[in-house]
Parts: C-alpha cells; sequence; structure tokens
C-alpha cells in the first residue's frame, strides 16, 4: 500500500472516531444530525471496505458537500485507489485529476495516474506523468519501475533499461523492478541476464509465481529444459489445477522426448478438463510419437466428438 493511501485511510477512520462536534469531522453541518450520521458511516464504509459497497459509500461521502478539503482529498485518493484495484482505470484517473487540483505537486498521485495511463495503452501520457513524478521526487523507485514499463512496451528498451536499472539502485530489495528488468532481457533475447534476475525476485521472495513463469520461459528458450521443468513443477506445486501450466509441462516433457511423462501430464489435464477436446488431442500427439497409433487414434476419436457437441 502506498503511504499517501495508508494516510488517507487513517486520516477517515480518524475523523470517524473523534466526532463529537464540527471541528473534530471536518464537516460543515452541526454535529449528531441524521446528514452527518449516515455521511460518517459513508466515510467509515468508504476508508474500511472494499468494492463496490465502499466506492458507493466513498461517492455519496463526496456527493454530501459535508466535508472538509482534507476529508475530501483523503476521499478521492481512496476512491481511486477502490477503483484501481478493480481494474476501473478511467474512472481512478478521474479522481487523481481531481487530487491533483488539490496538489499539483503530488508525487504519488502523478505515478499512480500514469500507471493506469500505462494499464489504459496510453504509454506516452503514462510516461509524462512518470517523468513528472521523477522530477518532483527523483527518489521514487516506483516511478522509475513504472516508467521502464511504459517505455519497454513501446520497444524502447535502453531507456526502459536505465529507468529499471535507477530503480533496483535505489530499492534494490524491490522484486517488481527484477521481475521486469528480466522480462525486458528476455524480449532482448538475452537469457541468462533474465535468469539471473528473476532469480533474485525468487530469491527476495517478492512475486514469485510470476518470477517463475517467465523464467521457465527464458529457461526453455535458452534450452535449458531441466530448469524449465523445474520452475513448471514448482509452479504447478502451488497450483496443482492450473491446466495451462500442465500443458506447458507436458508439452516440455514431450520436446525432451520423455513422452510418458507428457501423457501423464495431458492425462492429468484431461481429469481436470475432460469436456475439452483440445485436451485429447494433446495426448494424441504424444500418443503418436511414442507409436501408439491405437491409443492416438482413441483420443482424436474423443477429441472430434467433443468438438462437434
Amino acid at each position: 500500500m502506498h503511504r499517501s493511501l495508508w494516510l488517507a485511510s487513517i486520516g477517515l477512520i480518524l475523523a470517524v472516531a473523534s466526532i463529537t462536534d464540527v471541528s473534530a469531522a471536518g464537516s460543515m453541518v452541526p454535529a449528531q444530525t441524521p446528514a452527518l450520521r449516515a455521511a460518517t458511516e459513508d466515510l467509515k464504509t468508504c476508508a474500511e471496505g472494499a468494492g463496490d459497497v465502499s466506492i458507493a459509500a466513498c461517492t455519496r461521502a463526496i456527493d454530501s458537500a459535508l466535508w472538509n478539503e482534507e476529508t475530501m482529498h483523503s476521499l478521492h485518493y481512496l476512491r481511486a485507489s477502490l477503483y484501481r484495484n478493480k481494474g476501473d482505470h478511467e474512472h481512478a484517473i478521474a479522481d487523481y485529476d481531481v487530487l491533483l487540483r488539490f496538489d499539483p505537486n503530488d508525487s504519488v498521485v502523478y505515478a499512480l495516474r500514469g500507471t493506469a495511463r500505462r494499464e489504459l495503452g496510453d504509454d506516452f501520457s503514462a510516461i509524462a506523468d512518470l517523468s513528472e513524478a521523477i522530477r518532483l521526487d527523483p527518489n521514487y523507485a516506483y516511478a522509475f519501475n513504472e516508467r521502464g514499463n511504459a517505455r519497454r512496451r513501446m520497444g524502447d528498451f535502453d531507456k526502459a533499461m536505465m529507468d529499471y536499472d535507477e530503480a533496483i539502485r535505489l530499492d534494490p530489495k524491490d522484486g517488481a523492478a527484477f521481475v521486469n528488468r528480466g522480462l525486458a532481457w528476455s524480449q532482448m533475447d538475452d537469457y541468462d541476464k533474465a535468469i539471473a534476475d528473476l532469480s533474485e525476485a525468487i530469491k527476495l521472495g517478492q512475486h514469485v509465481a510470476v518470477a517463475l513463469d517467465f523464467r521457465a520461459y527464458a529457461r526453455l528458450d535458452r534450452g535449458d529444459y531441466d530448469g524449465a521443468i523445474a520452475d513448471l513443477s514448482e509452479l504447478i506445486r502451488r497450483d496443482p489445477d492450473n491446466v495451462d501450466l500442465i500443458r506447458r509441462r507436458g508439452l516440455v516433457w514431450g520436446a525432451m522426448g520423455e513422452h510418458d511423462r507428457a501423457i501423464e501430464d495431458f492425462s492429468a489435464m484431461i481429469r481436470l478438463d475432460p469436456n475439452n477436446g483440445d485436451r485429447y488431442r494433446d495426448r494424441a500427439n504424444a500418443w503418436q510419437t511414442k507409436g501408439d497409433m491405437d491409443r492416438a487414434h482413441a483420443d482424436r476419436a474423443k477429441a472430434m466428438q467433443l468438438m462437434m457437441q
């Protein structure tokens, strides 16, 4: 959680806890009126809840026009965070716009708006916001990391690497920056450096599943099938019903010539997803490669039957 979000939440909770008169709550109506009691409940729900219920409470509190500027700032900040958590970046940006009118020098809000714009695919605007955040706070590791993400997606790998390097220099314990730089190295076909960065994120214990996933791809691209199997096996241990992971491991087993193990994985996949014809086609290919044509034909027939339903 960003420190500003934490402060906004604490601010509203303290306001709710201390409402005994007009000045304590920052309200513009007399204490203990029905309107203030309802608005106070909305403050509490906005600060302590989650999802659409809390968004609605934040909105009612904002629309009530009962609160002073400091409380309104907290309300907009919290609502933006709630929108962000549900992936509604357009509405989050609208709240960030309001927050920047409150304080045009808030580096955190620029960084968050930049991240939201990047999530929407507007990398140019994202870079502008993140650059402003960095101008306001040159030691803002998060902003460097996010700007690196925008630049990487635009294909500007040199500048992206500079941003990731700076993010890691400023915060060497941030696993996200190592994951993102590792992904950039993979996209640049430098798999050894990719694996080193992804391994560092795993060592830090941050974003481990994502790092294992990307490292499995990097190891496979590098030709390290055993390493890819190890990473995929760990991912499957963490998420044993993930059919896509099981399929990926089965395909790697097949590429290694370990057809029995591939068939084991494809069979597990079928048990988890028995009505998907593609699962049977994968196993049919493995049976055929192994030379068992009868079972290959049986699986293809089952696949055809399911696909025609």
